[in-house]
């Protein structure tokens, strides 16, 4: 039956396709055909491709044969007797969310995990259900903890509520009494006596009617920090305290450990677990390994090939004792032998995506925080953690003319060449000394720079602070920069959109011009018309003209406008909201949501679209999502190959140019028509010459008259084959 809705389900949406009414059918067919969601939701998904940070998870959860991981980049399965791999993200499954803080088994053996801003989800068999306040009546839709207790209700922590399911009714029973402003409840676990507790200034216990709290002042708890509980198979509650020590408990014994080897303290415990002997694990986030073998307390060493445990964040044992364990190094023990765990999905690292940039070679770098540069390029990741100063957590990232790659650090460009990155500290000033925010290269090469409280320009020879200050620019914060058509530079900041002529600044305001008065987020570039991002609508600048798109005059679902770029169609793509992807071409719009989309839940805050028009996302907290509407090309297409294998074929000089380019190139012209042209960077189209020679000279008249950057062009008869940008300066 399920086969039957895919192949219907799968026709209906190709027919559909080119009409742009494909998310309105589907969230018909979703609503009169339940069990289609699958088949529906999960073809949808071959035009959506996530890539997430697989690595450390939050939690393991042995079941069987099989072993589960959950964290912030999804849901990992591995089967112990194949040692098979599968991994469940928003855009390759019908799982509703990515990002997951907390999963248990219930004694039916359904799955249950929970996000904090989607809600609540249960896979039973190959089917997920999805719970939120959509469709259900929960308090909210932050989720951070769930358990089950031994009567199979399914009990959930959300902010201010704790909610119960008994497989019919929900419930929620409001955290007020434990009188903690915006309470989390990151941990929850059932007794004994099938009561519910919670940490939150000591342990709390709900019965089903009353909160007992327990502390240091009515218990022996050793204190009232607690970073981790759990019960253990014995039914005694094991707590961990903040900073040191555990106390374990059945609420009538007391026990309170501030050290488990002698002359050794008990710092930072993580997790702990129990064999079927009646023997204990326990962890420290330092990577502290202990085992309690019935009698004694002891330190146990990891061995090769596990090098070491450091930010150790979980262990668990399965069915037949083996440890699992989460660390920078995922590693499972037999008892006897060590064993690295493969959990990494992709080589991406990270989760704060900050900047994204696209180079003509097909590669593609991303400034992340706390992970460095990553760059992807043939389908590979590379990560770039430290420069020759220091660490490499970079805010934003941009090339100069010739292709060199600058990450902005603090008060400092690192420079990517010869295969290294190469620091160099800006020079002193009185009022300049915080982290670059943004960066652009402009038409003479010169690097300008945003770093509060204000701007900063650097060439080979020079380097110029603007600020209000210096008396010589009107904002004191930079958002974005960007290059007009002209060759300007483009400055937005929290409640101006400022334009540099090389010599003055313009400053657009909400009191002198329609701009909202909001943050301008981002900037895109189409031939004369200026696109604004900000947090009060989409603005579209040209000749002076303004308009303004907001959910009041147009389909936008929201007015907050986090990020926009273009495609070489000129097809403009805009994040609205925090998660939502809208495709403008200028009469007609689409709006992908969340539900009906593969994008990752986070704060999507950047976008960019590369060569083949990939639309790449990325935000804070989330890693990274790519889309394409004629499906994801990434590095084994043949795009990819042909640009990074023939890029030495084609030189442009002199670049920048006047009144003339010369081409040099080796293409075997040997029968195939080859013939360049020369686009606009909306992808329109100026000029067209035949190539005829490797070394040819190409005059710059026609409809080439206007200084900017333009694409070059090579094509053969099966298409384009090589692109590269040249600056005409006159």
């Amino acid at each position: 039956m399920i086969r039957k809705l895919f192949i219907i389900s799968l026709n209906l949406y190709v027919e559909l396709l080119d009409s742009r009414i494909c998310n309105q059918v589907m969230k018909k067919l979703i609503l009169v055909f339940p069990l289609c969601f699958l088949a529906v939701f999960t073809f949808a998904q071959l035009h959506w491709k996530d890539i997430s940070d697989t690595r450390m998870p939050r939690k393991i959860l042995p079941d069987g044969d099989k072993i589960w991981f959950c964290g912030r980049g999804g849901l990992t399965c591995i089967n112990k007797l194949t040692e098979d791999t599968v991994y469940y993200n928003h855009a390759n499954s019908a799982i509703p969310f990515t990002r997951i803080i907390d999963m248990c088994l219930d004694h039916s053996g359904r799955l249950w995990i929970v996000s904090d801003s989607r809600g609540i989800a249960c896979l039973e068999g190959e089917n997920w259900s999805w719970y939120h306040t959509g469709n259900t009546p929960l308090p909210n839709d932050n989720a951070v903890s769930v358990a089950v207790d031994s009567q199979n209700n399914i009990w959930f922590g959300f902010e201010h509520f704790l909610v119960k399911y008994d497989g019919a009714s929900w419930q929620s029973i409001s955290l007020e009494p434990m009188s903690t402003i915006l309470f989390l409840p990151y941990d929850i676990a059932i007794d004994a006596n099938d009561r519910v507790l919670i940490h939150a200034e000591g342990l709390w216990a709900y019965d089903g009617t009353n909160f007992i709290q327990y502390s240091g002042s009515n218990s022996p708890m050793l204190s009232n920090y607690i970073s981790t509980i759990k019960v253990l198979p014995d039914g005694r509650v094991w707590i961990a305290h903040s900073l040191f020590g555990i106390t374990v408990t059945d609420f009538t014994d007391w026990e309170v450990y501030d050290t488990l080897v002698p002359g050794k303290r008990l710092n930072y415990v993580s997790s702990f677990d129990e064999t079927s002997a009646g023997h204990y694990w326990l962890s420290t986030t330092a990577g502290d390994l202990y085992y309690y073998d019935g009698m004694n307390w002891s330190l146990q060493e990891v061995q090769s090939p596990v090098d070491t445990l450091y930010q150790v964040k979980y262990l668990a044992v399965d069915e037949s004792d083996q440890l699992y364990i989460s660390a920078t190094e995922s590693a499972r023990f037999d008892g006897t032998d060590w064993h690295l765990l493969d959990i990494e999905e992709t080589g991406f690292k990270g989760y704060n995506v900050n900047d994204i940039l696209h180079q003509e070679d097909g590669s593609t770098w991303i400034a992340t925080s706390y992970s460095g540069i990553q760059k992807f390029f043939n389908n590979e990741w590379s990560a770039f953690t430290m420069d020759d100063v220091s660490n490499l957590n970079s805010n934003c990232v941009t090339a100069d003319l010739t292709g060199k790659v600058i990450a902005g650090l603090d008060h400092a460009v690192s420079s990517y060449e010869d295969g290294s990155w190469h620091r160099k500290n800006l020079p002193p000033d009185p009022y300049f000394h915080s982290e670059i925010t943004a960066m652009i290269t402009d038409p003479q090469n010169t690097l300008w720079a945003a770093e509060y409280p204000g701007l900063v320009s650097m060439n080979a020879s020079d380097t110029v602070f603007y600020s209000a200050y210096h008396g010589n620019f009107p904002s004191m914060t930079v958002e974005c920069l960007d290059i007009d058509n002209e060759g300007h530079l483009l400055a937005g900041s929290p409640a101006a959109f400022n334009i540099w002529n090389g010599s003055s600044w313009t400053s657009y305001t909400s009191n002198n011009s329609p701009l909202p008065s909001a943050h301008i987020n981002d900037m895109a570039v189409c031939e004369d018309v200026i696109w604004l991002a900000t947090g009060e609508g989409l603005v579209r600048f040209q000749n002076n003209n303004w308009e303004i798109y907001t959910p009041d005059n147009s389909p936008l679902p929201d007015a907050r406008i986090q990020a926009v770029d273009k495609d070489s169609n000129g097809v403009l793509w805009i994040i609205s909201g925090f998660d939502n992807l809208v495709r403008f071409d200028e009469q007609t719009w689409e709006v992908m949501d969340y539900e009906h989309s593969g994008i990752l839940n986070g704060l999507m805050l950047d976008m960019k679209v590369d060569l083949a028009n990939n639309v790449w996302i990325g935000g804070t907290d989330c890693g990274i999502s790519i889309y394409n509407e004629n499906g994801v090309i990434l590095g084994e297409e043949e795009f990819q190959q042909k640009t990074s294998s023939e890029k030495d074929w084609f030189t442009v000089y002199p670049n920048p140019c006047t009144a003339s380019f010369r081409i040099k190139s080796q293409f075997p012209l040997n029968g195939d028509r080859y013939h360049l042209t020369i686009s606009d960077m909306c992808g329109r189209v100026l000029a067209d010459y035949p190539l005829t020679i490797q070394d040819q000279l190409f005059q710059m008249d026609g409809p080439i008259e206007a200084k900017g950057i333009y694409l070059v062009s090579v094509l053969n008869r099966q298409g384009k084959i090589i692109e590269s940008r040249i600056l005409i300066s006159r």
